[in-house]
């Protein structure tokens, strides 16, 4: 390969290549290196954050702990729960006290069917079905106060 080139020129681009490689290089090296330094400090916090986490529930249970015992209403039987069943009242077999059956319904006595009207008696008036008579329940009453100001609505 001959060149034009003046040969000092291709031994200074020889050079200027051969640094910026061994440059490049460095900094390649460098780089590595801060990136094992960051792996393992975060692995070190990580491994110190782990520690104090369990530091700080181990604390927090011996804290709940003490605050049980400490607690004026934990050492009172009264509020201590206890395992509650299906049944309302839990009278146990001990207490003697058979379980009562539901009280049994009286059974209305079956409909007797109206008299047959005689040659004698008037026809009395049926009602209509579909009248319907409003229920003593229903009515509203015929004595309403003015000064009861629960029957007023204020929203109107």
């Amino acid at each position: 390969m001959t060149s034009k080139a003046d040969p000092t020129f291709i031994e200074r681009l020889r050079a200027i290549q051969s640094a910026t490689r061994a440059r490049s290089e460095a900094i390649a090296e460098h780089t590595r290196r801060t990136s094992e330094k960051l792996a393992e400090r975060s692995q070190q916090h990580l491994q110190a954050m782990r520690t104090h986490i369990a530091e700080a529930d181990k604390r927090r249970a011996e804290y709940l702990q003490q605050q049980a015992q400490d607690d004026a209403a934990a050492k009172n039987q009264w509020l201590k729960r206890r395992e509650v069943s299906e049944a309302t009242y839990d009278f146990g077999a001990s207490e003697g006290i058979e379980e009562d059956t539901a009280p049994q319904r009286p059974v209305p006595p079956a409909p007797v069917a109206p008299p047959t009207p005689t040659a004698m008696e008037f026809p009395r008036a049926q009602p209509q079905p579909n009248s319907v008579s409003p229920r003593r329940e229903n009515r509203q009453p015929n004595h309403f106060d003015d000064d009861d100001f629960s029957n007023n609505s204020w929203m109107e």
